[in-house]
């Protein structure tokens, strides 16, 4: 009897199940990208990375806080001093490796906004590095820069005097900027070393302080005069 059942299994072997077959994980059939909605903020961080690059601020919902985007988002044409809403598909590299980087591939751009022209952000001691300014701080004209061969500014007599001055130290640097009408935002405020640096209108205050306190001396003995007269 036993033998009878081994025999008919061995000549006549069970239909095959038109069940799905999952494939191991990390597989070449693996590749089904995982798509995501992101809001992108209109300014970008310094990375801190070697490479000396900025990263885009991302998050997932208007209710959750900013975070850094290391890698690049392929196809998206980021622009500064704009807001995004945009749909980005993540890919893993086949087979998987610990080191290797998600890919993020621009899907569609679902809307792009500027932000209101007195806008300001800040890149905070993107300057701390091992090297002077000059490898990522270089002049492009008159009073205008290029941080990072990325952001293009512009920026008053005084700010651009001291950043000019700075560029051949390795100094803790922080600018304040504020978005325009323009497509170049424009450096207002400027910290080295943890000291601000005094603006045109800084300066234009303490002149005009220095120029009332010499009237007030110039003028004092004349009323004097006219009083005891």
């Amino acid at each position: 009897m036993l033998f009878s059942m081994v025999w008919a299994l061995a000549t006549h072997p069970p239909a095959m199940s038109n069940a799905v077959q999952f494939a191991p994980a990390n597989t070449a059939t693996d590749a089904t990208p995982l798509v995501k909605e992101f809001f992108v903020d209109h300014y970008k961080r310094y990375s801190g990375n070697l490479d000396q690059s900025f990263c885009l601020q991302v998050r997932e919902s208007p209710l959750d806080r900013w975070r850094d985007l290391d890698e690049p988002i392929i196809g998206f044409d980021y622009q500064w001093g704009f807001e995004y809403k945009i749909v980005v598909a993540l890919t893993h590299s086949e087979p998987a490796d610990e080191s290797a980087k998600p890919t993020w591939t621009l899907v569609e751009v679902l809307s792009k906004e500027r932000v209101a022209p007195e806008t300001t952000f800040e890149l905070k001691s993107w300057a701390k590095l091992d090297r002077p300014l000059t490898s990522i701080l270089r002049p492009s004209g008159i009073r205008k820069f290029h941080l990072m061969n990325e952001l293009a500014f512009s920026a008053d007599h005084a700010i651009a005097s001291q950043l000019h001055l700075v560029r051949s130290h390795n100094a803790d640097v922080t600018i304040r900027f504020r978005h325009g009408h323009e497509d170049m935002p424009r450096a207002i405020g400027l910290t080295v070393d943890g000291m601000a640096v005094p603006t045109l209108s800084a300066w234009a205050i303490v002149l005009m302080a220095v120029f009332l306190a010499t009237a007030a001396l110039i003028l004092s003995p004349r009323r004097k005069h006219l009083h005891l007269n």
